[in-house]
Order: structure tokens, then sequence, then C-alpha cells
């Protein structure tokens, strides 16, 4: 099989195509910015939809720049794949920030992908080596986190969300959100590191409804020794 993947080169799309490359009778083909969509796109069996852009604050800063870059851009994607059934990569944010530009935009990519007859995983908050600008840099650094102390998250490694697409992207109905089984409060991550970061009052949770079988939150934990703060 031939997987389309579009945004490989994103924090996600990356980790999808190591996760690919290491799945019998897969293989990925990745559709970059720029790329000759239409070339690239024949003989493909499945697309993976991943190029949505993530960061929140430009989005609701520019709602009409991200709605092209996420809506006007997957309606396109619908649009050249001829029928062929695809995935979009999309967040819990489509559910829990429906008052900003970024989970409305998010979640109209949703709904055209849902009535084109594609299937839609949402992911949390996520931590891997090539993301530095997120709150849990920020915390560990000490600066502003423009979210409450008490929000909840449920860190996931990218690479463990990566392995879990790679494996059940055939089998996949409707929405999917998937991450960590149990959360985080923010307020804890800042007692771990000790860090002076001024909190918010906005709550922010971000965690998957109804999924069990995702890693233990306190990976993130680990990943903190290890690749931030180097203990």
């Amino acid at each position: 099989m031939r997987i389309g993947l579009i945004g490989a080169l994103g924090f996600v799309g990356s980790a999808l195509s190591h996760e690919f490359s290491q799945v019998k009778n897969i293989s990925c083909v990745p559709i970059i910015r720029g790329a000759n969509f239409a070339n690239l796109a024949k003989g493909v069996d499945f697309f993976i939809h991943a190029a949505n852009p993530a960061k929140r604050f430009s989005a609701n800063l520019h709602p009409e720049r991200d709605r092209l870059e996420t809506v006007e851009k997957t309606n396109d994607i619908l649009a050249g794949i001829d029928g062929k059934p695809i995935l979009l990569i999309s967040s819990i944010s489509c559910r829990t920030q429906l008052k900003t530009p970024y989970g409305i935009n998010r979640l109209d990519c949703e709904k055209e992908v849902l009535k084109y007859g594609g299937t839609v995983v949402r992911l949390g908050p996520m931590f891997g080596p090539s993301r530095v600008n997120d709150v849990l840099h920020d915390i560990c650094a000490g600066r502003d986190v423009f979210v409450s102390r008490d929000t909840k998250y449920s860190y996931s490694s990218v690479m463990w969300n990566a392995a879990y697409i790679a494996g059940n992207f055939q089998s996949i109905n409707g929405v999917i959100e998937i991450g960590a089984r149990n959360t985080v409060l923010l307020e804890e991550l800042a007692q771990y590191t000790n860090s002076l970061s001024k909190f918010s009052e906005e709550n922010d949770d971000q965690f998957p409804e109804s999924f069990i079988d995702g890693p233990d939150v306190s990976e993130v934990f680990r990943f903190i020794d290890k690749n931030i703060i180097g203990r």
C-alpha cells in the first residue's frame, strides 16, 4: 500500500513518516509544501493529512490567514485525491476551544473530511525532541504561561501517537481522540521543575474522551529530565 503523507516534514508528519517506514508492505510518499500534488498523488492508495499548522497563538491572531491554511487547503486536498480514503490529523481543541479561531477552523476541516467520507484522529498535548516552543518548555524555562496552573494535560510522546496511527489507520471510524490515558496538572510540572512561571486564570484542559489505551502521562517527566533539564 502507498500512503500519501501530506505535511511529511512537520512535527507529527515526520514522526508518522518514521513509523510507516517500519511497517511491512507500506510505502510512504511524502507530500510537502510546493510539491506537485497531482503527480505525487498518482498511485497513492490512502492519504493522511497532517499539514494543518499547530500554532494556536498565530491562528487566533490571524484567523483569516489560518482559515486559508486549514479549511481552504483541506478542501483543495479533498478535491485532488479522486475519491480515495483520507485520514485527517486534527486536535482535541476541536472540542475544547470552540470559542477560538484555532478550534473553529480545525473543526470545520473535520466536517469537510467527514462529509467526504474520511476519518479523523484528534491529538492532545505532545512532546518530542524537535518541539521546543510550547507550554512544557515555557514552564521549564520559567516563562509566563497563558493558561491556568490547574489545567490538565494528557501529555504523550509524538512517536507513540504516530505508532498508534500507523498501526490502526485503516480501522479507525469517524472521529477518535488519542493521547495519554491519564492527566497531569501544569502545577505539578511547575513544582517538579522548580519553575517560577506565572500562570493565567484561563483553564485549557486537553485530554481525550473515552480512550484508555494510551501510555501513562508520567512519561513526560522522563522527557523533561532527559531532553530539557538534562539530569
